[in-house]
């Protein structure tokens, strides 16, 4: 999915702390993945001689939601502070157990916004990727919501 200029997404922490994820150029999301619909898990039964099954009822299975951002800065010090800034608003030990969700915010643009309350399951794991990058990093955030 290609962003435009005017959508932002945003990650908001349960005490209001928000963190853009998606401002360009400073930073962007390159890639999404998982914001359509949500598995669907099906309750059925059958029967003796039933062609088929009945449907019961559904669930809505977690979702997974994996968002590659791409971070610039413009100089070393403001990387460091970069990556720091990321890891304590991803930080799940920071809270109670449980940890309250995150908000994963998008704005789309001529009012329309989505929002979904999400866990981090994976990432940032700052692994180097196409060799070394002085004062930036792509990263993959994979969320639950």
């Amino acid at each position: 999915m290609a962003f435009k200029l005017n959508e932002t997404i945003i990650l908001q922490t349960p005490q209001g702390t928000t963190y853009p994820l998606h401002t360009p150029p400073a930073r962007t999301v390159l890639q999404d993945e998982g914001l359509g619909m949500p598995p669907i898990e099906y309750v059925t039964d059958r029967a003796p001689f039933q062609n088929g099954a009945t449907l019961r009822t559904f669930y809505l299975a977690p979702r997974v939601i994996q968002l590659v951002v791409m971070h610039n800065f413009c100089s070393r010090q403001e990387y460091w502070e970069g990556r720091n800034t990321l890891i304590n608003i991803l930080r799940p030990m920071s809270y109670p157990s449980p940890p309250p969700p995150n908000t994963l915010i998008y704005n789309m643009g001529r009012g329309r916004r989505r929002a979904l309350q999400v866990h981090i399951e994976s990432g940032p794991g700052f692994t180097p990727k196409d060799g070394w990058q002085e004062w930036s990093f792509t990263e993959a955030l994979r969320f639950i919501a």
